[in-house]
């Protein structure tokens, strides 16, 4: 690949595991980016199906991708073994089976200059491939005056957590990379990016699709994906706390609770009895050791029992978000099956 020296290089990683039905998508969506002084690199994870040829097909019709074929480590693996020979001024993140518009990269490029640290988009829910605009000069220019400059808690708070639909300058990731070998590893990453940064824009355009499929990792419900969540939550908590950022600890409170209610109530899955009873303990603790109050009502009565939570719901006609009908609220609170 040789760089135009004079414009910025991208640095797009995408891991790849086992997607071979939407990859040749995701691959040419980045390929066919307005802006091409990118550096194109495919993280084979060890795919066992055609993912891997598939890889080495697209290199060879373009000299701006490079492959790197790994044993399986998982997704925040691959992702490391991008950014440690990523040589891009700026790095985004794809998932393979995800694509992007056709105008991702030059719209948040823009977003730069000596204030800004991170540029972020939406993105949006698909379930088949999205016709997205072509690209155009007058798109272009219309979405840039659209730019809104938000604060590091709004990132967090407002659940902007995602490591893709963004655009980070390498900098960013001189010092971290997301925890190996687990779930929700953007949720243990991203707060401490974003803590302190200057300026991050925001582009309230749809520019990330994200595909929807029953079989992915966020639909996967079971123990390991519970205390993941939990872990990722308790490690923003306990950095909110450090760092004496009550704006992010406040919302955090809220999630973590929220989060150990869902897994408490939810009935589908492979999450054990006993499990659940633990992750409510370890709540419970968390809160009481660090003298944390909640403000929701409906989490202060799951604070004192989870039976004193199901007589919330009851009393104020209100149904649990996971014990869908408030039929089943009785038959639990009569301890009926």
């Amino acid at each position: 690949m040789i760089k135009d020296s004079k414009l910025p290089l991208v640095s797009i990683i995408i891991p790849i595991y086992n997607v071979e039905d939407y990859l040749r998508r995701c691959v040419e969506s980045v390929t066919m980016q307005s802006f091409n002084n990118l550096e194109i690199l495919l993280i084979d994870d060890g795919s066992d199906d055609n993912s891997g040829k598939i890889c080495d097909e697209l290199a060879l019709r373009d000299g701006r991708i490079l492959v790197i074929h790994k044993e399986n480590g998982g997704l925040s693996d691959a992702r490391n073994a991008g950014l440690d020979v990523a040589n891009g001024d700026y790095i985004m993140f794809v998932d393979s089976d995800d694509y992007i518009h056709k105008n991702m990269v030059e719209i948040l490029l823009d977003c730069f200059d000596d204030d800004v640290d991170l540029a972020i988009c939406k993105d949006r829910a698909v379930y088949d491939d999205y016709g997205e605009l072509e690209p155009s000069s007058e798109y272009i220019e219309s979405v840039k005056s659209k730019v809104k400059y938000i604060s590091p808690e709004m990132v967090v708070n407002d659940s902007l957590v995602s490591a893709c639909e963004k655009m980070y300058k390498k900098g960013t990731w001189d010092t971290l990379r997301f925890p190996v070998g687990r779930y929700h590893e953007d949720e243990f990453a991203l707060h401490k990016i974003v803590y302190g940064m200057n300026r991050i824009a925001f582009v309230p355009e749809e520019l990330y699709y994200y595909r929807q499929r029953n079989n992915s990792i966020v639909h996967t419900l079971n123990s390991k994906r519970m205390w993941d969540t939990y872990d990722a939550y308790y490690d923003r908590l306990c950095f909110a706390l450090d760092k004496k950022w009550d704006a992010v600890l406040e919302k955090t409170v809220y999630w973590i609770s929220h989060y150990v209610m869902k897994f408490y109530f939810e009935n589908s899955g492979d999450i054990s009895i006993s499990d659940k009873q633990e992750l409510y303990r370890r709540w419970k603790g968390t809160l009481a050791d660090n003298k944390i109050k909640l403000g929701d009502r409906g989490q202060l009565a799951f604070y004192k029992s989870p039976e004193a939570y199901l007589r919330y719901c009851k009393k104020m006609r209100k149904k649990n978000y996971i014990v869908t009908t408030l039929v089943e609220l009785k038959h639990r609170l009569e301890g009926k099956k």
